[in-house]
């Protein structure tokens, strides 16, 4: 089931419109702005009766585009007031048989939110660290696995990665373990990639999903 319908998609083009025409709006009142303050300065050093009728000329623009920007400030406030769906990112542990565990991730891609952007690979990534070994010291460890397809875009979804390599980093064995997102990254691709949704699994040794 998709996020989107016919009527938010009309509320986030009208409202990205509007911004549009308001910040066009603004630059044009800036530029009578001025030209009204150098008729003024003109007025000032003399104010003959056809420097007035310029000033009263170059006034009546700046006052009108002031409207302008009036009105379309109260239509954007109009639709602002329209909540549209967000986008959702939660994590959970994932006991997928009784001897394995691992993550689950929950995602919710809303075309008006991009803090989740679909349609594109992402990557899961997973730290932890303070595992004592067996020599007395830490252990630590960070991995990243391929999560979420192309595929997927504008509805709600749940993801996972379970095995036998994950039931220890998930377990508590770590005490401070870390869940984020790679968005437009797959592993074995190469690139840069950028951790986002970024969340405690563990904290302390406490289970913080």
């Amino acid at each position: 089931m998709t996020v989107s319908t016919e009527y938010f998609d009309y509320v986030f083009d009208t409202t990205n419109k509007l911004t549009k025409d308001i910040n066009k709006a603004i630059k044009k009142l800036g530029k009578l702005q001025e030209k009204q303050d150098n008729a003024q300065a003109l007025v000032d050093e003399e104010a003959t009766s056809k420097r007035l009728r310029r000033l009263d000329k170059k006034a009546a623009k700046t006052a009108a585009k002031q409207d302008e920007i009036d009105e379309l400030i109260g239509r954007i406030i109009t639709y602002e007031s329209v909540e549209l769906p967000q986008d959702e990112i939660t994590y959970s542990l994932w006991n997928a048989t009784d001897d394995l565990m691992g993550i689950q991730v929950t995602i919710t891609d809303s075309p008006y939110d991009d803090t989740f952007v679909g349609g594109q690979a992402t990557s899961l990534m997973v730290t932890g660290t303070g595992a004592r070994s067996s020599n007395g010291g830490t252990q630590s460890f960070g991995t990243r696995v391929s999560l979420v397809g192309k595929d997927f875009a504008d509805g709600t979804e749940t993801f996972g990665i379970a095995g036998t390599g994950w039931t220890s980093k998930v377990d508590g064995t770590y005490p401070d373990v870390t869940a984020s997102l790679l968005q437009g990254f797959a592993p074995g691709e190469g690139g840069d990639y950028e951790q986002s949704c970024v969340t405690a699994i563990y904290t302390d040794g406490v289970l913080q999903v």
